[in-house]
């Protein structure tokens, strides 16, 4: 496993068998922590992380608002309410980008040329019009009736626009095209790709993202990937970016057991949540509390295969050594 693998957690779609034909054997996609390129020390990224903790948790409550960039700069990403990034490639010839893996949400979308409004970032801003594999999705077909079905005619094209909770948001057309997984682009081989799949083209994207280029929708819904694809289970394994213990004076600590309704027990060690700040010589409690509802966070997830069945819409999770998917 090289350096950047190391820093990141695999992403993995399996199908459910079916009677008719054998199954694909599914999609492995690389998660990478948003921070993973940018050389911070360990007490830098802690404290990096609970910004953002507090920043997702701020959008959140009733009345949050977002302040928008000036006109002439653009659109401007804060720290980034994402942890972690998929990366993916689109189009044909294949174009990398990357954006946020969001099991709460359905859309798939990235930043298209001629953008009129874009987000700043790395990887090139995909443009159809090089793509041979692109199709523009009519109003009136039935992959567009989920989203939009107003003053549709035979020749309108169809629109989008999503939002999300702290502002943010993406709009444009709808349109099908190739989505590659471990493309050889992304240094991860073999490669799979799938064909055809509905995705959000977005030229008009404003306001706090956070997600990058993009957001992968894996909710439950027919416009999701996880959908689209015709997976029924998928699943995330989360690597311990942070090494949160490792050579640090952390004592024994007795685990944490999150109790879920149905009589599901989840097992926390020690380092899913507590950590130990080098620079300070203190503890630190990876949890905070809210007065509004419970998130479970990503490092209550490290080292844990979280498997998520969207035809029955239900989570389960075992102990897992993430780095050695």
């Amino acid at each position: 496993m090289g350096p950047l693998q190391a820093l990141s957690c695999m992403l993995l779609l399996a199908s459910l068998a079916s009677s008719a034909a054998p199954p694909p054997s599914g999609y492995r996609s690389t998660l990478t922590h948003i921070d993973s390129k940018l050389g911070f020390t360990k007490a830098q990224l802690m404290r990096r992380a609970v910004h953002r903790s507090r920043l997702r948790a701020a959008s959140m409550l009733p009345g949050y608002s977002t302040t928008l960039s000036s006109s002439n700069a653009g659109p401007r990403l804060r720290s980034g309410q994402a942890e972690y990034l998929m990366e993916l490639a689109i189009g044909t010839p294949p174009v990398p980008f990357v954006a946020l893996a969001d099991t709460g949400s359905d859309l798939t979308w990235t930043q298209c040329q001629p953008c009129r409004l874009c987000f700043s970032q790395d990887t090139p801003v995909y443009d159809p019009t090089t793509s041979s594999s692109f199709s523009p999705v009519p109003c009136s077909s039935a992959t567009c009736l989920s989203i939009w079905s107003r003053n549709c005619t035979p020749t309108v094209l169809c629109r989008y626009r999503h939002g999300y909770e702290d502002g943010a948001y993406s709009a444009g057309g709808l349109g099908t095209e190739t989505i590659t997984f471990g493309s050889s682009a992304l240094g991860e081989a073999p490669a799979a790709s799938a064909g055809g799949v509905a995705f959000g083209c977005g030229t008009d994207n404003g306001g706090d993202s956070y997600s990058s280029t993009g957001t992968v929708g894996l909710g439950r819904r027919s416009l999701s990937l996880v959908a689209q694809l015709g997976v029924g289970k998928f699943s995330y394994c989360l690597t311990n970016f942070f090494n949160t213990s490792l050579g640090s004076p952390l004592p024994a600590m007795p685990d944490m057991v999150l109790h879920f309704a149905g009589g599901a027990d989840m097992t926390l060690h020690r380092d899913n949540y507590m950590s130990f700040d080098k620079e300070d010589s203190s503890f630190c409690l990876n949890i905070a509390g809210t007065t509004w509802t419970s998130i479970l966070g990503n490092f209550q997830q490290q080292n844990i295969q979280m498997l998520f069945d969207i035809t029955v819409g239900q989570m389960s999770f075992v102990p897992t050594d993430c780095s050695k998917l």
